[in-house]
């Protein structure tokens, strides 16, 4: 059993609401980039081969007034991969009563977050934003670029994904930031 899996099974329920990190089982290196958290977030490590959304569904039916949910996963423009599944606007239309559920674990103007590589980019990317944002009734934030090794950007360059990742800060200080393609805050809130 990892570390991951380990903490994963013994957090205890919280009593007062903690920020929520779905890490899906395909991302590489997930336990090196989450390290940092400590107790102040709550942990759901998605088992692949099961709905996604309904283990986050499960999850989230048991918590109340959630300030934010980050799901870190694969993606692209208008698409995460969840649990081995392509979760897209349509698969979001069908699985509304799900996105219900998620909903009522969120409080007022809760967050959610998605690190997947330009999940939100293009007209795909935005109408997935909109629909999430509604179904859920939170603000939805995500990436529009990929998210990785990004040596050697520079403005108006051909931005072209490498089978290797890079490592962004993470860790309850980054959590609801505004973060462009290096791990740099943009929020103006510093470091």
């Amino acid at each position: 059993m990892s570390s991951l899996e380990t903490r994963q099974k013994f957090l205890p329920k919280a009593s007062a609401a903690k920020p929520v990190l779905v890490v899906d089982a395909d991302v590489k290196d997930a336990e090196i980039l989450i390290d940092d958290l400590g107790d102040d977030v709550e942990i759901l490590l998605l088992i692949p081969g099961r709905s996604g959304l309904g283990q986050i569904a499960d999850f989230m039916a048991e918590r109340r007034d959630v300030p934010s949910l980050h799901i870190l996963s694969h993606g692209k423009p208008g698409a995460l991969f969840l649990a081995g599944s392509r979760i897209d606007l349509a698969a979001l239309v069908l699985s509304h009563q799900t996105l219900q559920t998620i909903a009522t674990g969120l409080c007022v103007n809760a967050s959610v977050v998605l690190y997947g590589c330009s999940v939100l980019a293009g007209p795909r990317g935005s109408s997935f934003a909109r629909f999430l944002s509604v179904a859920l009734e939170a603000h939805v934030c995500g990436s529009l670029m990929p998210v990785g090794s990004l040596a050697g950007i520079a403005p108006g360059a051909r931005v072209v994904p490498l089978p290797d990742t890079g490592r962004l800060p993470m860790g309850m200080s980054m959590l609801g930031r505004v973060l462009d393609g290096t791990g740099r805050a943009l929020d103006g809130k510093g470091g």
